[in-house]
């Protein structure tokens, strides 16, 4: 969430870019309305539970993939998270899929992941111990209800997990207390070492508030503290397992990792957003590659996993010809057995808070609120895939011949609507619309996503109770 802060709400209104390739012109049309009418596989609903029978076509297409990214479009649609759900129901009850995995801190969605295996805790408290409003939502608590309920009657366990690195003061805690559980003298050290840190973080705002402006020195302190804490995890590894076992070792080992991964991140950053950005993106989404990667290491050589992103982290090209993403990374690594899902819309409403001009003030983050925008921008890949008229659909882009004018679509570049954790209105004439679109970069779809996914009409995700009061909203649906 705190790089969630700094970067993504940099974006405002973010659009996806692959190459800076020719959009084509609107000759080609009418071919690629008809073929994307002729392909489309119809959605009856984004809900789970009402049967698998639309989707069974994704199973040839899906193939033997081991990994699927699903993506969004916005980080508060509700159709979207539905939808999420209802495709890792078909991929674990028709493709043998065994685990969720979040765009979500690793540490902090340890708790749930503990849910889901054993039952132990409120599912609610524990997703809104997540620490970020995007999933604090009624979508994601059926979700998780969901795997609980089905691990209860099956032998074949599912895991929820986060990849994500957002707060290394957790991952750091539960490496120390892993420790005191060895009785490692070594603990009483390493406690000296973070704690500044740990008594300047009673709270997640006070943690974000010392992360955002500590100076380079001290961010590297940190950096070399869990460097040498990682090390002598390692160099005890024996004794630790010993004890506990190879499993409880490598979590706690994780755990120090990820912290290791965002104090990365954070020193790239070189005491604010600059021309290191990128870099520090690069750094964020290798390490969310690398934690999936790892968690694909412990499900064996035929385990399975869906992932739960924004667009922008699925994607398998660079995102605005500057950095990587973790889907870039994963199709490097997996090749055929990633396949990447976008998710585009036509017009509606979703959750998002405002934009932030001061990227250090945490106390100035804009309220979260209801948007409603109308129809998709002119040539854009919402207005192209309304044109289909069937509804809401996926298709998988693949399909379509090179040579083709579908297949030259897929491969040109048009503008596509999107918000992360923030969204910048948009301009209110045409003519300042028409300014944007001309000067925005475009996405490549196919350079982009294997599947596209399109909703016509949205609605906003549903926040629960401790978000609804946390932002003082009521409910309005």
């Amino acid at each position: 969430m705190l790089l969630r802060k700094m970067m993504i709400l940099m974006t405002g209104a973010m659009i996806l870019t692959a190459c800076d390739k020719q959009t084509l012109n609107s000759a080609s049309t009418d071919t690629t309305q008809a073929w994307l009418t002729q392909n489309a596989i119809q959605i009856k609903t984004p809900v789970a539970g009402n049967g698998l029978d639309d989707l069974e076509a994704l199973g040839d297409l899906i193939g033997d993939a081991r990994v699927v990214g699903l993506g969004e479009a916005t980080h508060g649609t509700r159709e979207f998270f539905q939808f999420k759900h209802r495709i890792f129901e078909y991929l674990v009850e028709e493709k043998g899929f065994r685990a969720f995995g979040f765009e979500a801190d690793f540490a902090s969605t340890y708790g749930l992941s503990q849910y889901v295996a054993t039952g132990e805790g409120d599912p609610e408290e524990l997703i809104h111990d997540m620490m970020f409003w995007t999933w604090d939502t009624e979508e994601v608590l059926d979700l998780v209800r969901w795997m609980r309920k089905y691990n209860e009657t099956h032998d074949e366990q599912l895991t929820f997990f986060g990849y994500d690195i957002q707060n290394a003061l957790r991952g750091i805690e539960y490496a120390l207390e892993y420790m005191a559980a060895h009785d490692d003298p070594k603990k009483a050290y390493f406690e000296e070492a973070f704690s500044e840190l740990i008594d300047a973080s009673d709270t997640y705002e006070n943690y974000a508030k010392y992360m955002l402006s500590a100076e380079m020195p001290k961010k590297l302190e940190l950096r070399a503290a869990t460097e040498e804490l990682i090390l002598h995890m390692e160099y005890k590894r024996a004794s630790y397992m010993n004890k506990t076992g190879f499993e409880a070792y490598d979590i706690a080992h994780r755990h120090a990792m990820s912290a290791k991964q965002l104090f990365w991140a954070y020193t790239i950053l070189n005491d604010g957003p600059g021309s290191q950005l990128p870099l520090s993106f690069d750094i964020r989404d290798a390490s969310m590659a690398d934690n999936v990667l790892w968690m694909l290491e412990k499900m064996g050589s035929g385990g399975k996993m869906a992932l739960w992103a924004h667009n922008a982290h699925v994607s398998k090209a660079m995102l605005a010809n500057i950095y990587s993403t973790m889907g870039g990374n994963l199709k490097q690594i997996l090749g055929d057995d990633y396949i990447s899902m976008g998710f585009s819309f036509y017009q509606g409403k979703f959750q998002a808070r405002g934009q932030l001009e001061n990227l250090t003030d945490v106390d100035a983050l804009p309220p979260l609120m209801e948007y409603n925008v109308g129809p998709a921008w002119p040539g854009s890949i919402g207005e192209m895939m309304e044109s289909a008229n069937v509804g809401d659909f996926l298709v998988d882009m693949r399909v379509a011949p090179e040579e083709s004018e579908a297949g030259q679509w897929f491969r040109s570049g048009h503008p596509k609507r999107e918000a992360g954790a923030a969204y910048m209105k948009e301009p209110e004439t045409e003519k300042e619309l028409m300014q944007m679109l001309e000067q925005a970069p475009k996405t490549v779809p196919l350079d982009n996503f294997d599947f596209m996914i399109f909703f016509r009409d949205t609605t906003r995700a549903r926040p629960l109770q401790r978000t609804l009061d946390r932002f003082n909203m009521t409910k309005n649906w």
